[in-house]
């Protein structure tokens, strides 16, 4: 490409040169003069210009490289994008049911912090595009596959970009994926369709009957209900007058909730069993209750869920968040222990007789 410039504006030199062989035969010699001097100086601004370019184009070029070795260089963004890149992989060859579950189960285990760097590092992309420190077209050799096997990937949108945490993240694939089709290149990921989507969002009084509902729904087939504390409709109305509860809905239909418990200093609050003296109660909080319908199990809605509460008590200046879990219950500690709690010690006889968990988390 530098190459063909520097010819260009050879070409023109010799035009330009050749323009005034031709003058100085037919005008004035004064006049020529003028002429040639003009276009002396319009071929030292195109000089001029030319060499600017290139040195933005260098300092570019390195920017994104830089940027580039920071990405390769990182442990989180390899262990996310090695685990994305080989279910990427085996969906393209398509690859069997159990294999593509397998590799989704591995995304589904992945630490939620590490998701969310990785995701960070592209939303930092976009924040420079919009100061128009760099472009799509510039970004888009590297970073298009990285980008849209992470957002276009069933788990993560569900995870993480569904809760609505990650604007930057959206508007960036608006952007990149028009420019892609502009191109007429593939967009790498998978489709994301209207039937796998969620919504969160936090809710009030007036879907009390459906908190009851998610919950009743949840001790239907309960072989031993003492694993899950059934609350009562009281306290469920408590928590939606004066607490913070985040619903997943599909279709308009309430499918799940979880319940970011502000319980100062009353004997609600789990931190008293942390810690010998607390200095401002204010700064704990309980994942009270986290339940989705049995339906809809499966599809990554409890981690959403609390993730979107994590990201409430952050903006409320909790500094640590608190949660019960019965031992009985396998699938919520796994969530638990895969976004980071950690397993604090065994309350006995906690809830109605019935042994729990405690786990904790620093915000």
């Amino acid at each position: 490409m530098e190459r063909k410039k520097a010819l260009n504006i050879a070409l023109l030199a010799v035009f330009i040169a050749a323009v005034l062989a031709v003058l100085l035969f037919l005008f004035d010699r004064k006049l020529v003069i003028e002429i040639a001097s003009l276009g002396g100086a319009l071929i030292s601004i195109i000089l001029v210009l030319n060499k600017l370019e290139m040195t933005r184009n260098i300092a570019e070029a390195k920017f994104i490289a830089n940027i580039n070795s920071s990405f390769v260089s990182n442990a989180d963004y390899k262990r996310v994008y090695t685990a994305l890149d080989n279910y990427h992989r085996l969906l393209r060859s398509d690859a069997s049911g159990d294999a593509l579950r397998r590799a989704e189960k591995v995304i589904e285990d992945l630490d939620n912090v590490h998701i969310s760097n990785y995701l960070t590092f592209f939303e930092v992309l976009n924040v420079l595009r919009k100061k128009g420190t760099m472009s799509i077209s510039t970004i888009d050799d590297l970073f298009a596959y990285r980008f849209f096997i992470a957002v276009r990937n069933k788990c993560i949108y569900r995870r993480k970009i569904l809760s609505g945490n990650f604007n930057n993240i959206i508007e960036l694939q608006s952007v990149w994926e028009k420019y892609r089709r502009s191109k007429g290149v593939e967009i790498y990921g998978e489709d994301v369709g209207c039937s796998e989507k969620f919504t969160f969002s936090h809710i009030g009084t007036p879907h009390l009957s459906d908190l009851i509902a998610v919950q009743e729904d949840a001790f239907a087939e309960m072989p031993d209900k003492r694993i899950l504390r059934r609350n009562s409709e009281s306290v469920l109305e408590d928590c939606l007058k004066n607490h913070y509860v985040m619903g997943a809905f599909h279709c308009d239909e309430l499918v799940g909730f979880g319940v970011l418990y502000f319980a100062g200093d009353g004997s609600e609050n789990l931190v008293q069993h942390a810690y010998d003296t607390v200095d401002d109660y204010d700064c704990y909080a309980n994942m009270k209750l986290v339940i989705v319908k049995r339906k809809y199990r499966g599809h990554g809605l409890q981690r959403s869920i609390m993730s979107s509460l994590e990201n409430i008590a952050a903006q409320r200046e909790v500094r640590e968040v608190f949660a019960t879990v019965s031992p009985e219950n396998i699938h919520s500690e796994a969530n638990l222990l895969a976004m980071g709690y950690r397993k604090i010690k065994l309350l006995k006889n906690k809830y109605d007789g019935a042994d729990r968990n405690l786990f904790s988390k620093t915000i």
